[in-house]
């Protein structure tokens, strides 16, 4: 199964997302603890965040990339910039250098569970939702404020989902539900671990309720629309997709998902475009391979068809969805 999420993605399941940090009050955090004798560094170092920032709106990521660069020269103890940078490289497909970036950033700040959060995002975004647990498990340790520890404990329930440890995933999203009821990003995973154990209607309760809080929720919009392509309702399922792109610029769940219904609705030259934008967008998206390998298989272009589903493996298709691709491998490939 994929679903979608609240934000910036970095993984399928993830419900609840840190965005890009805004560093402008945390530098002037920093000017207080530290002492006017830095205030002419935080000023350029504000300044370059800026340019950072605002070359980001743009997706104009290699500016931004050089003008944090220099932010960082200023100010190399703000763990923030680091996870700043990490967003950009993320945003330029350079994910091995993102991973470096957060891996440096680690080493300079152990016990910033900010950081550690953010290498555990990476972490599932790229499929290893085992080292991204460990990465939430040290921040939780962490956490000084209930805030945080109610945000950490959501992405260890929703990581717990994503190894199929369906149990205590759904044991602690419901303890966190009790905390918080209007709490959109735990009524997503909810409604994400109902539909993924088959409890479609358990899902729609969820699901509504959250549209009920934000009817222009752009994870759940394509939730339902998930929930809809599952029950062969391509045609409604698409119209969702479409108002949550309405709503948010299209991501690679945008691209793969829809790249099923157009398939189911005939349109399959279509439908290979889509997946290809997609895995453009994240090549490390086991599921998209598996939904390339049954668009090209429809095209009776078999071995790519073997070819997408062994890249599925090689991404934890099986780790995180269980056996589907191993069977398919089986009844189509030599």
């Amino acid at each position: 199964m994929e679903v979608a999420y609240l934000g910036v993605p970095h993984t399928h399941k993830l419900a609840i997302i840190i965005k890009p940090m805004k560093m402008k009050i945390i530098l002037i955090v920093y000017l207080l603890i530290c002492g006017n004798y830095i205030l002419a560094q935080v000023n350029k170092s504000e300044m370059f965040l800026q340019k950072a920032e605002e070359a980001y709106e743009l997706e104009n990521y290699e500016i931004a990339l050089n003008a944090i660069d220099s932010a960082l020269i200023e100010s190399p103890e703000m763990a923030g910039l680091y996870d700043f940078k990490s967003d950009i490289l993320v945003n330029l497909r350079k994910f091995e250098y993102a991973g470096d970036v957060l891996d440096l950033a680690k080493e300079k700040f152990p016990n910033d569970p900010y950081t550690l959060c953010k290498k555990g995002h990476f972490e599932a975004y790229i499929g290893r939702p085992m080292n991204s647990l460990e990465e939430y498990q040290k921040a939780l340790q962490l956490a000084d404020s209930d805030s945080l520890k109610f945000e950490i404990r959501t992405f260890i329930a929703v990581t717990k989902h994503e190894l199929r440890d369906f149990k205590n995933a759904k044991s602690e999203l419901l303890d966190l539900y009790k905390i918080d009821t209007l709490n959109l990003g735990i009524l997503l995973s909810l409604g994400n671990l109902e539909e993924e154990i088959n409890n479609r209607d358990a899902a729609l309760k969820y699901y509504f309720k959250g549209l009920e809080i934000d009817s222009t929720d752009v994870g759940i919009l394509m939730n339902i629309g998930y929930l809809l392509q599952r029950q062969n309702k391509y045609s409604e399922s698409f119209e969702f997709y479409e108002k949550s792109s309405d709503i948010k610029n299209v991501d690679d769940l945008y691209f793969s998902n829809q790249s099923i219904n157009l398939m189911y609705l005939g349109k399959d030259s279509m439908a290979l475009e889509f997946i290809d934008s997609s895995l453009a967008i994240n090549p490390y998206n086991a599921y998209a391979y598996r939904n390339k390998a049954l668009i090209l298989k429809k095209l009776s272009k078999l071995n790519e068809a073997c070819k997408a589903l062994n890249d599925a493996l090689k991404f934890n298709f099986t780790e995180i969805y269980g056996d589907e691709v191993l069977e398919l491998i089986k009844a189509n490939c030599k």
